[in-house]
């Protein structure tokens, strides 16, 4: 019987062993495939964020945009300045200073993007000159004569609004009633003042403005906000609410030459 006994456990325990084997090779075949799904899960994730990312490119791969401004131009007329100071608000901000402002911070977001900006102005003048009898026809005549001899693609002229009632706020653009192209530009742009500085007036054509009537290139005019409102006014003398407006006017060209690229 001893004898017995030790040939059992002899062959007992090879078949333990493989026992245990067996065991230990399942539990990690097991565990193994848990942790590769969750890292599975994560590359899933990658890859799903990658195509995302692909497919807002239409041909399902990542494409950068780079796109070249630097054949573009715009004419930025800063209105009044010199003597003309402009809408004189409540609390007496002339508005050339504002248009002015508002014109300079425009004009390094447009080159920044490397499209030639042309200035009618861009210090406090005008541009009538002593021998002129009717300085303020002269200015505007040659303001026309820069616009038209320019060959941009397209002028914003930046002005700031006031009325009889305090009331009165929000940002307008104005554009020549028979000029399509023109309108097309409000649009857009009254669009973009709208997301961008939240007002709901709409665009208004004019055939009083001597630049809209006398410019022979697609022409808006951007009343930026009322002097005529204390709360507006305080908000355009701020150097923060300023640079929002020139972000909107920014947007809005920009968004109107890559439609004429199209």
């Amino acid at each position: 019987m001893p004898e017995k006994a030790d040939i059992s456990r002899t062959l007992l325990l090879p078949f333990m062993s493989i026992i245990l084997l067996v065991a230990v090779y399942m539990t990690a075949n097991v565990l193994l495939p848990l942790k590769a799904s969750g890292k599975g899960s994560k590359e899933s994730e990658d890859v799903q964020e990658r195509q995302h990312l692909s497919d807002d490119a239409g041909d399902g791969e990542v494409v950068e945009m780079n796109i070249n401004f630097s054949e573009k131009c715009i004419v930025i007329d800063s209105g009044h300045g010199g003597a003309d100071p402009g809408k004189v608000g409540v609390a007496g901000t002339n508005e050339k200073e504002i248009n002015l402002a508002i014109a300079k911070k425009l004009q390094e977001r447009l080159e920044d993007a490397q499209i030639n900006v042309i200035m009618t102005r861009d210090t406090d003048n005008d541009l009538s000159v002593e021998s002129d009898k009717s300085k303020k026809k002269a200015d505007l005549e040659r303001r026309c004569d820069i616009i038209n001899s320019s060959g941009a693609d397209m002028v914003i002229s930046i002005h700031q609004n006031s009325y009889v009632t305090p009331k009165a706020e929000g940002a307008q653009v104005f554009y020549y009633k028979k000029s399509e192209e023109s309108k097309r530009i409000a649009q857009i742009m009254q669009g973009i003042l709208g997301e961008k500085l939240g007002t709901t007036r709409q665009i208004k054509s004019d055939v009083n403005y001597y630049i809209l009537l006398h410019s022979k290139l697609p022409t808006i005019i951007s009343e930026c906000g009322f002097l005529s409102n204390p709360e507006e006014e305080q908000r355009l003398c701020t150097e923060e609410y300023q640079e929002k407006v020139a972000d909107a006017l920014y947007c809005g060209i920009i968004e109107y030459l890559m439609m004429n690229m199209k």
